[in-house]
């Protein structure tokens, strides 16, 4: 009977956003409780040692590919990662190829057993081939005992603060290098967590950032278009979102007018096109009709194209298409951003 109660469930759209206002009200209580343990971002709860060795090394392979995040770059460089989740290896093998400092920056805490994220980090350190690799890893974290210890001067982990927050928490801090995977689309408010981040950044500093831009779910799962996320005015919507790492539905357009505007060299690699469960392989910097999607995707595109809020139902269709992206941007040095003023 609970079985066929979610089902009927996930295919009403008015139950869904019933149960999404209900959810936001819930956890904005808490986090005004203080109360910042979350399931959000938990990605490696369910993985064994391998399967999160696999993951970490996935990340880094498109820091390196799509975001220009090489050992040169590495070298000696400060760090600010958004939203690590319920593992900081991807931030150790960072130190471990040559950054100084890495700051982890998570509006949640993810919820995490010690235990297994301690056997994810031996068999990490295991895996580092090069005798340099390991040193610095064993300086950044020592995993000798029950649950690994971190040296704060080099990985220093924050939780319960947005990028919105982070100028109060990191006073007088500035980074070479900002990186996220999957968490932009989880700000609360984007415009200034994007001013945030510009002045958090030094001059010719980059940001790599992987960002979903689909509904996580929300109604797709239960089989309604993908896109009917984006039918809602901002009001409704936020009261279903604001709380709990919902998408902000800021779509790719977005992202090109806020690094334009800052005089950022961008560049932007599409990871996945709507209503399509797998990514792009390999990310493609031009969708491409017939390889990239389908007449079937454009028409699920068009047939809810009339229902979208005003903001979204005039993009061009390779906007609406596009449910995930890699942007990779370069901050102009002051020399070239008092130039362009």
């Amino acid at each position: 009977m609970r079985d066929a109660l979610n089902r009927l469930a996930k295919r009403s759209q008015l139950f869904c956003v019933a149960y999404f206002l209900l959810e936001n009200t819930r956890a904005k209580r808490r986090f005004a409780a203080g109360q910042h343990d979350s399931e959000q971002g938990a990605t490696h709860r369910d993985l064994d040692a391998a399967a999160s060795l696999a993951y970490i090394r996935r990340v880094l392979d498109d820091y390196s590919t799509f975001g220009g995040i090489d050992d040169e770059r590495l070298h000696d460089a400060t760090i600010l990662e958004l939203g690590p989740g319920d593992n900081l290896g991807v931030a150790l093998c960072l130190l471990a190829r040559g950054a100084r400092r890495v700051v982890c920056l998570d509006r949640f805490y993810s919820r995490r057993d010690p235990a297994q994220q301690l056997q994810v980090y031996r068999a990490l350190r295991d895996s580092l081939e090069d005798a340099e690799q390991r040193r610095r890893f064993d300086a950044a974290v020592d995993l000798s005992g029950a649950e690994p210890v971190f040296d704060a001067d080099r990985l220093s982990y924050v939780h319960g603060i947005g990028i919105e927050d982070a100028e109060a928490t990191l006073p007088g801090e500035r980074f070479d290098i900002i990186l996220s995977y999957a968490v932009l689309a989880h700000l609360y408010d984007p415009d200034t967590g994007m001013a945030v981040m510009d002045r958090l950044l030094v001059p010719g500093g980059r940001m790599a950032h992987k960002i979903d831009l689909s509904d996580h779910g929300m109604f797709s799962r239960g089989g309604h278009n993908p896109l009917i996320f984006l039918t809602f005015c901002d009001a409704v919507y936020g009261a279903m979102s604001s709380h709990t790492g919902r998408p902000n539905r800021r779509l790719i357009d977005y992202y090109r007018a806020q690094f334009a505007a800052r005089g950022y060299d961008a560049s932007y690699a599409y990871t996945k096109t709507v209503g399509v469960k797998d990514n792009i392989n390999p990310y493609s910097r031009q969708l491409r009709a017939g390889q990239d999607y389908s007449d079937a995707q454009v028409a699920l595109v068009e047939r809810i194209r009339p229902r979208l809020a005003p903001p979204y139902r005039g993009l061009p269709l390779e906007d609406l298409l596009a449910a995930g992206v890699f942007v990779s941007a370069t901050k102009p040095t002051e020399t070239a951003g008092r130039a362009g003023c």
